[in-house]
Parts: C-alpha cells; sequence; structure tokens
C-alpha cells in the first residue's frame, strides 16, 4: 500500500508507527514519501481503533529533509525555484495539514538526525520524543 514507509502496529491495533524507510539518503523526503506520509496520517486520523500514531525513521537518521535530487532537476534556478514552489504547495502544505487535523495524537520518534523538513516534520507532531 506505502511505498516509501514501513508500517508496524502495536497494542490490538492502537498504536500505528509509519517509519520513513530510504536509510540510504537518511530517510530524506521526496514527494512520494510525503504522499505516503499524508495519506497515512488520514487514515489513522479515520480509523477508530487507532489511538495513538507515530513516526519514525529507518537507519541512523529521523529524516535528514528534502532529498534534493527530487527537487533540483533542471539546473535553472527560476525554473527549480517554481519546482519547489509546487513541492511546498502540492505536498508539504497537504501533509502539515493532515497533521494538524489529525484526530489523534501524533508522535515524532527521532532516533536521529532531523534536518530542515525532517525538523519540520518532528515539530509539527504533537510529541517529540528524541534519542540518539
Amino acid at each position: 500500500m506505502y511505498t516509501q514507509l514501513d508500517i508496524e502496529t502495536h497494542f490490538e491495533g492502537k498504536l500505528k508507527i509509519a517509519y520513513l524507510n530510504q536509510p540510504e539518503t537518511m530517510n530524506a523526503l521526496t514527494k512520494p514519501s510525503l504522499s505516503d506520509l499524508k495519506d497515512f496520517i488520514h487514515e489513522c486520523s479515520n480509523d477508530p481503533t487507532v489511538r495513538c500514531v507515530a513516526i519514525s525513521g529507518r537507519g541512523r537518521a529521523f529524516c535528514s529533509g528534502q532529498n534534493l535530487d527530487d527537487a533540483f532537476v533542471t539546473g535553472n534556478e527560476h525554473q527549480d525555484h517554481d519546482i519547489i514552489r509546487k513541492i511546498v504547495t502540492d505536498y508539504y502544505n497537504p501533509l502539515v495539514i493532515e497533521l494538524t487535523r489529525c484526530k489523534k495524537p501524533v508522535v515524532a520518534l527521532v532516533n536521529g538526525p532531523a534536518v530542515g523538513a525532517g525538523a519540520m516534520l518532528a515539530l509539527i507532531c504533537d510529541f517529540v520524543l528524541a534519542n540518539n
């Protein structure tokens, strides 16, 4: 169902954890991973059995931020600027809206570096638990 996330369910379905699963890029965010996260949060928010939602990262990082290979594709500053604006509008904003509207508490399980957009992802959650 989700191509960019590993999902774990605990406590008879009451806790769902989404793991960003690109450890080779330290879980850098891409358009597909942002879409998967938004869909995961929406699904959990509307599932009456889920009581709590968590986001974490596989490997040694929580999230290294936006995958720049996914964002800078043309080499033209103006075109790349427009692409970044479109990524923010089409992917980040809907995820942030979904997180803020989630009917369940969302916990960021920060297991390593949270850089740039990864820090934003952690800080937009209701709670942050960090471990180095």
